[in-house]
């Protein structure tokens, strides 16, 4: 029975995995990310860090301490796992939370890149260290390259697809970005119901698994939460609160999808079985373990979402930055970090006479307000102020 299902559910696994991708990231306003590409390569290279160096530490020191109590498919499964960057259920909970979703975009397609060379050198490294050279031959190298290969299809669809809504549909653009936003979170949902349903029809579900199973898994997720937050944070890094966020999340999400293509190619019952739990128990317990950090992170306003929102709402609404957003808070900061008087009008040589709307509008601009508090001499509010602060104006 199990194996007379497994090819529609690795169709429909593909299938999902190309749409999630190419939706999140059609639903990525270019023009931000164009705008603030000078912070990304940073809060990329912090995540691949973490995603190729860190985390396949982690899952290595696991299989070490766990050695004697896991079976050799399922210490092979977990390697896999660790050293399967580029998931895609990362840039669901970064849209549907609202942290950072165009470094977790850029971020994944970078590690998805880089994982066609990195992934195959992490596992030869770390299983020849574990159990030696004997298992590299048997692992079918085709099949996880092809996981891999749809990524960056959908990646590269969901590019075009973005850009042609801010040529072709700009005064559409907010609208249709959220339905296939929506539309992405519909298929991450679908994926996570065919993985648990592609395991628990095998000889070896989930539930059943020793204990050891459980706390392998366990232990990479939950260290990789401070140590990724630690990197994100270091000074050098550069990276604000939503940023930080978004390398926690790529850091603990694997792609779940090529490992379990890998369980289902490589494997025959039981072994099978037990491999395709692997990533079905890690893909739970990282959504256990992200849920608390993202609802942490968002009421402490590290996400883009106010805090004060409600839930539904921050779920249900993009808050992502868009480029007039970017505009208005680019200019509110040169206002606040540089007002000007009338005084220092008329001082600057190069200016020349100073109207009384400018002079009225600049005292305005100093003070902060739009024309309601009276000047020095006792004169009434000018409407001078208010095209003043227009283009700095609160969201």
């Amino acid at each position: 029975n199990w194996q007379s299902i497994a090819p529609a559910l690795k169709a429909a696994n593909y299938l999902l995995l190309f749409v999630l991708i190419l939706c999140l990231t059609s639903a990525i306003d270019l023009d931000v990310l164009r705008r603030d590409w000078r912070r990304i390569p940073r809060g990329v290279l912090c995540a691949m860090l973490c995603q190729f160096v860190l985390l396949p530490l982690l899952g290595f020191c696991s299989v070490l301490a766990f050695r004697s109590r896991l079976e050799t498919v399922e210490g092979t499964m977990l390697l896999v796992i660790t050293s399967s960057p580029g998931g895609s259920y990362s840039n669901w909970w970064c849209s549907l939370f609202n942290a950072d979703l165009p470094l977790s975009i850029a971020s994944t397609a970078a590690s998805t890149l880089a994982a066609a060379a990195v992934l195959p050198l992490n596992l030869a490294i770390y299983l020849s260290l574990t159990y030696g050279g004997s298992l590299l031959g048997e692992l079918p190298w085709a099949q996880l390259l092809t996981s891999v290969a749809i990524i960056v299809s959908g990646v590269c669809a969901g590019l075009l697809a973005s850009l042609w809504i801010s040529r072709k549909r700009r005064e559409r653009a907010p609208k249709l970005r959220e339905r296939l936003s929506l539309l992405g979170n519909a298929c991450g949902l679908a994926l996570i119901v065919i993985g648990v349903s592609f395991s628990s029809s095998s000889s070896a579900p989930p539930w059943s698994r020793p204990g050891a199973v459980y706390a392998s898994l366990a232990l990479p997720a939950l260290l990789a939460v401070p140590l990724s937050a630690a990197v994100a944070s270091l000074p050098a890094a550069g990276l604000v609160p939503p940023e930080r966020v978004a390398v926690v999340v790529e850091c603990l999400f694997q792609n779940i999808g090529v490992a379990s293509a890998l369980a289902i190619s490589a494997y025959r019952e039981p072994e099978a079985g037990r491999a395709a739990a692997m990533p079905v128990i890690y893909g739970f317990m990282q959504s256990m373990i992200v849920l608390p950090v993202l609802l942490v992170s968002w009421k402490a306003g590290w996400t883009h979402a106010p805090p004060s929102a409600p839930l539904l709402r921050v779920l249900l609404e993009s808050w992502q930055p868009t480029y007039l957003d970017m505009q208005q808070e680019q200019q509110q900061q040169q206002t606040d970090s540089k007002p000007q008087t009338a005084t220092e009008l008329s001082s600057t040589g190069s200016v020349g006479a100073v109207s009384p709307a400018q002079a009225a509008g600049a005292a305005c601009g100093a003070s902060g307000q739009r024309g309601t508090d009276t000047d020095e001499g006792g004169a009434g509010s000018s409407p001078a102020c208010e095209p003043d602060l227009r283009p700095g104006g609160l969201r």
